[in-house]
C-alpha cells in the first residue's frame, strides 16, 4: 500500500539481500531476541525518555509558519554540510499541540475525556471509548490523520456508541450539561437524548458544533475548516506537473500533486467552521464568493460571545435553549435572539427575533450558517434536493436555491435525510468544504462537508425587530 515500497521491498529485493546478508554474516553476526538480550546485559543508567515523535511528526504539530521556519532551518544546516552535527538538538512541537492547532481534533479528544469517568463502570461503553482513542485522526502531517474523514467518522461513531450505552444505562432521560468541554476557557452546553445530541457553543456565536443522530452514530457536524499548511507553499513549486519519485526518496520528501489547478483551491476560513452562526451581508453575495470569502460582512456576530438566556429540559423531554448576542449591523445597535427547541425523534427547530437597536434604518441580508457533512461527494446517492422544484444539487456543486421554503440533504449511503423547512421563503447558497491536504500520493483535495447560507434581507427601522424560524429534521430514507 505505502507507495513503492513493494517495488522497492520485493522487487527490487532489498528483503531477499537483507536476509541473505545476514545469512553471509552467520560467522560473527548473531540475531537475538530483546528478552534475550535485557536477561544477559546489565543496565547501564537511569534514562527518562521525553515525550516525543519522529521528526516529521514533531515538525507538523507546530504552526504553520513555525513549521515553515524549521523547514527552512533543516533546509539550511542539510545545505551546510552541518545537519548530522546538530540533529540531536534540532525540536520541533509535541504532539499535543495538534489539540491547538485543529479544534476538529480537540473536541474529539476532549468528548472522550468528558465521557471517561462516567463510562468507567460500563465495559460495554468503557470498549467504545478507548476505540475513540486510536490516533490516527487526531493529527495531521503530509498524509493521511485528521484530513481523511473516514478516520473522523469513525471516532466519532465510537464516542456516540458510548454515550448510547450511558444514555441507555440512566433510563433514556434526556440531560443538559454546562460544562467547559473542550477546555477553552468557556462554558458549553452539551444535550444528550435518546436521538440527538447537540453541543452549542455561546463563546463561538452561540454555534452548534455538534448535530449527531445517535441511532445512526453519526454527527453531521463532524466537518473541518480550511486552514493554512506549512506545505502548500509546495503546490507552486510543483506548478500543474504530475511528478514521478525518484529513487527511493523518502516519503516526507517526495513533491506529488494528483491532479492539476490544485492551487486555486487554497482557501483559507477566518473563523471555525460549525452551524448555527449569524451573518449580515452588506449586499448579496455569489454563491463562490461566499465560498471564497470575498464578500463583506456587515456584523460583528459570527463569532461573538452569546448570553444563554436558558437551558432547560422540559417535562415532555423537549430541550430548550434560549441565546441572546449583542452587537451592531450595518452601522445600527442589534440584538440577535436565537432559541433552539427540540422536537420529536431527532429535529429541532430555530426561532430567531432580530431587534434594531439603533437610531438609523438597519438595511442588511441576514445569514444563518450551517455546515453538515455528508461524508461523500463522489457518491450519486448523496445531494442536495428542492423538494419544491424537484432540481437536484451534487455535492460538489457550488450555487443557490431561491426563493426556498424546503431543502434537503440527501444521504443516500447511510439511508438519513436532513431536511430544513423555513416560515419565510430563503436564498439557500452552498457550496463544498474542499481542502488541499498531503498524503501518501501526493497533494489532493478533499470533501469535508457542505456550507448552507439561508439568507433573508432586512429594512428594519430604529426599535423594529423581524422574526424568522427553520426546522431541522434528521430521517430515515
Amino acid at each position: 500500500v505505502w507507495p513503492k515500497t513493494h517495488e522497492w521491498v520485493i522487487e527490487k529485493g532489498w528483503l531477499r539481500d537483507f536476509f541473505t546478508a545476514l545469512e553471509e554474516n552467520r560467522d560473527w553476526l548473531q540475531t537475538t531476541l530483546p528478552a534475550e538480550y535485557v536477561a544477559q546485559t546489565p543496565p547501564k543508567g537511569r534514562l527518562y525518555m521525553p515525550p516525543a515523535s519522529y521528526e516529521e511528526m514533531t515538525e507538523w504539530a507546530l504552526p504553520p509558519h513555525r513549521g515553515r521556519a524549521l523547514e527552512d532551518m533543516i533546509a539550511t544546516l542539510k545545505r551546510e554540510n552541518r545537519w548530522e552535527a546538530w540533529r540531536p538538538f534540532v525540536r520541533g512541537g509535541t504532539w499535543d499541540n495538534f489539540l491547538v492547532k485543529y479544534e476538529e481534533s480537540n473536541r474529539i479528544h476532549k468528548k472522550s475525556v468528558f465521557l471517561s469517568p462516567r463510562a468507567e463502570a460500563l465495559p460495554e461503553a468503557r470498549v467504545h471509548l478507548w476505540r475513540a482513542q486510536c490516533n490516527c485522526a487526531y493529527w495531521h502531517g503530509v498524509f493521511g490523520g485528521l484530513y481523511m474523514g473516514h478516520l473522523r467518522r469513525a471516532l466519532h461513531e465510537e464516542l456516540l456508541a458510548c454515550q448510547a450505552r450511558l444514555i441507555q444505562e440512566n433510563g433514556g432521560r434526556t440531560e443538559i450539561t454546562r460544562v467547559d468541554l473542550d477546555k477553552d476557557g468557556f462554558e458549553e452546553l452539551l444535550v444528550e437524548s435518546p436521538n440527538l445530541i447537540l453541543g452549542f457553543s455561546p463563546a463561538k456565536g452561540g454555534g452548534l458544533f455538534e448535530i449527531s443522530h445517535l441511532p445512526k452514530r453519526m454527527n453531521l457536524a463532524d466537518v473541518l475548516t480550511r486552514r493554512p499548511e506549512a506545505y502548500h507553499h509546495r503546490l507552486a513549486d510543483v506548478s500543474k506537473q504530475i511528478l514521478e519519485y525518484s529513487e527511493v526518496a523518502s516519503i516526507h520528501d517526495v513533491v506529488k500533486v494528483k491532479e492539476p489547478g490544485l492551487e486555486q483551491l487554497l482557501t483559507y476560513d477566518g473563523y471555525t467552521r460549525i452551524s448555527l452562526l449569524d451573518h449580515f451581508l452588506a449586499r448579496e453575495v455569489a454563491p463562490p464568493d461566499l465560498a471564497a470569502g470575498r464578500y463583506e460582512e456587515a456584523g460583528n456576530l459570527v463569532q461573538a460571545r452569546y448570553e444563554v438566556v436558558r437551558a432547560d429540559v422540559e417535562p415532555g423531554g423537549a430541550v430548550v435553549v434560549e441565546l441572546l448576542g449583542r452587537g451592531t449591523a450595518a452601522g445600527q445597535a442589534v440584538q440577535v435572539h436565537k432559541a433552539v427547541r427540540t422536537q420529536g425523534g431527532a429535529a429541532l427547530r430555530v426561532q430567531y427575533r432580530v431587534v434594531n437597536e439603533g437610531d438609523g434604518t438597519l438595511s442588511a441580508l441576514f445569514g444563518s450558517e450551517w455546515t453538515l457533512n455528508l461524508f461523500s461527494a463522489k457518491d450519486n446517492r448523496r445531494y442536495l434536493l428542492s423538494p419544491a422544484t424537484g432540481r437536484r444539487r451534487e455535492v460538489y456543486e457550488t450555487g443557490a436555491e431561491y426563493r426556498v421554503r424546503r431543502l434537503d440533504l440527501i444521504n443516500g449511503g447511510d439511508g438519513l435525510r436532513a431536511a430544513f423547512t423555513f416560515d419565510l421563503p430563503v436564498t439557500a447558497s452552498f457550496f463544498p468544504l474542499m481542502t488541499v491536504s498531503m498524503s501518501e500520493d501526493g497533494f489532493e483535495k478533499t470533501y469535508q462537508g457542505t456550507t448552507l447560507f439561508f439568507l433573508s434581507p432586512l429594512s428594519l427601522a430604529p426599535g423594529q425587530e423581524f422574526s424568522w424560524g427553520m426546522e431541522l429534521e434528521l430521517a430515515d430514507m
